[in-house]
């Protein structure tokens, strides 16, 4: 047991100085940006849709089948170091090539720096595989995400299985 618990130490160690050096060298965020810092996944279950293979029988019972699976993802995003209080919206890019899009700060609420939020979205896919979340402002007279005022976003991904 001993021997484990060293084996165990040692790998600890060596996955922290790996860690340590690689955002050594990772881009440092500027004082006015917002990035999506943490993506938390988790899977709620699936819908249902009526089977398409129907049985000719007196006493068969209806067959349902999964149709698209449902998951709960946490979401946080970092401010910089400066005041925003314009829409900001979240939009979350789907294995299947489909979009969801929350906008989550309708009431122009002003949003401090050095803050982080927390979002809650659910959504429903049909293919497990590398989703992405980008945040913007979001532009009411153009209904999209626009990335300017000289503030810097940052993306993140996650992965549904």
């Amino acid at each position: 047991m001993n021997k484990d618990y060293k084996k165990y130490l040692n790998i600890l160690v060596l996955g922290y100085l790996i860690l340590s050096t690689l955002s050594f060298g990772a881009k440092t965020l500027s004082s006015k940006s917002i990035k999506v810092t943490f993506i938390d996944v988790e899977f709620v279950g699936y819908t249902r849709k009526l089977s398409p293979i129907r049985y000719n029988s007196l006493n068969s019972k209806p067959i349902y089948v999964k149709d698209k699976l449902i998951y709960k993802l946490h979401v946080t995003i970092k401010i910089g170091e400066f005041y925003f209080n314009q829409p900001l919206a979240i939009m979350c890019y789907l294995p299947d090539g489909k979009e969801k899009i929350i906008i989550v700060n309708e009431e122009f609420a002003v949003l401090s720096p050095n803050s982080t939020h927390e979002y809650l979205l659910e959504i429903h896919t049909k293919k497990k595989g590398w989703g992405k979340i980008t945040v913007g402002e979001w532009n009411y007279d153009r209904e999209r995400i626009e990335q300017f005022n000289d503030i810097e976003f940052y993306d993140n991904s996650f992965y549904l299985e």
